[in-house]
């Protein structure tokens, strides 16, 4: 039959790595209704560093609809020795969202199976409906981590979490929220 007129046909091509570049574009045809179409298409680098190393990464979508859905990504990571640091950054743009988002963390292994880590992030919704009296919809959270390998598949770990959400003033009950969150974890693996 005319079974292409209603499947999700996709077609994706991706580059073989060239000296640390890799890149690739993806299409989905959603049939004869087209309101799901999407595009796709991603790119990294990878560079070697005396000890280390640094990923470049980027990929941006855009899903067709009534009001079309756009997103893009990109970061950064780079690792030196027992040091790994991650600098991020997202948007994202449709019918009811104009959110952008950045992030940083970082994790240093301290050897003898012990590591620290940390990571702050930040989003933010500019768009009309998240927005009232200037205030913007907005999260912020900064994260701080101790990890311990007790014996091997036995690990532990403590967790600090402070968190601060405005809702952008748009509900009348007014939904802002902050506090702290401390968490100990232990997991076992088998």
């Amino acid at each position: 039959g005319d079974s292409g007129n209603t499947d999700t046909n996709k077609v994706s091509y991706f580059t073989p790595a060239m000296g640390g570049f890799k890149a690739g574009v993806s299409t989905t045809d959603s049939g004869v209704a087209t309101t799901t179409d999407r595009t796709t298409m991603g790119a990294s680098y990878t560079m070697p560093l005396d000890g280390g190393s640094l990923v470049v990464k980027y990929n941006q979508g855009t899903t067709d609809g009534a009001t079309d859905t756009d997103h893009t990504n990109y970061g950064a990571q780079l690792t030196l020795g027992a040091m790994s640091v991650i600098v991020s950054t997202g948007t994202l743009e449709d019918g009811n969202s104009d959110i952008e988002a950045t992030g940083i963390g970082m994790k240093y292994d301290m050897g003898g199976g012990m590591y620290l880590a940390a990571a702050s992030m930040e989003a933010e919704d500019d768009h009309a409906d998240a927005t009232s009296g200037g205030e913007k919809e907005k999260y912020t959270t900064t994260m701080a981590e101790v990890g311990y390998t007790i014996a091997p598949g036995l690990n532990a770990a403590v967790t600090y979490v402070d968190y601060e959400y405005k809702d952008g003033g748009t509900t009348a009950s007014g939904t802002d929220d902050s506090g702290s969150i401390t968490k100990l974890t232990i997991k076992a693996a088998f």
